[in-house]
């Protein structure tokens, strides 16, 4: 932040995040009738429906802003930008720093960025410096995920930082 700060001096500066997200169903209309008794087998075409939640987030004071766009590719990335960018006033007198994950979309040559907005992409190493935990939540087998959440396992996992 301190680079954009040196580089505009006039100009107020704020960090904000954002991310998307791929929400959808699949619609599927299967009535039928049969005879009682009987079970019938009915073709079926699945289809995908979705869209993508551009989500921005200005940590700091908890303000939110998104966008459901059809796609995810640098055009829609761009499009996106530039509703942002309006929405916060990004221009010669407000710059934003904005730090995105390592998704394409984000770094394409297509993408365009709009005046005030700066991109600053989150290294790989720290996306996988913290994974999730799965400390037995991912057993399908309960004995499994009993005898490993015993209170010893527990006392070492939080001694290690792990999410329990």
């Amino acid at each position: 932040m301190s680079w954009v700060s040196a580089a505009h001096p006039n100009s107020n500066v704020e960090v904000w995040a954002q991310d998307e997200a791929r929400v959808g169903l699949i619609p599927i209309l299967r009535r039928t009738w049969a005879p009682v008794g009987q079970r019938l087998l009915v073709p079926v075409n699945r289809k995908y429906e979705w869209v993508y939640v551009y989500g921005f987030v200005h940590p700091n004071s908890g303000r939110v802003f998104w966008l459901l766009l059809p796609k995810m590719n640098a055009v829609v990335m761009g499009i996106a930008l530039a509703h942002f960018a309006a929405e916060v006033g990004a221009g010669p007198n407000k710059q934003i720093v904005l730090l995105l994950d390592g998704a394409p979309s984000h770094t394409a040559h297509k993408l365009v960025v709009p005046e005030g907005i700066h991109l600053v992409s989150s290294p790989q190493t720290a996306l996988k410096s913290n994974p999730p935990s799965t400390s037995g939540r991912s057993s399908k087998n309960p004995s499994q995920t009993e005898a490993s959440m015993t209170s010893n396992n527990w006392r070492r996992s939080c001694a290690n930082g792990a999410d329990t």
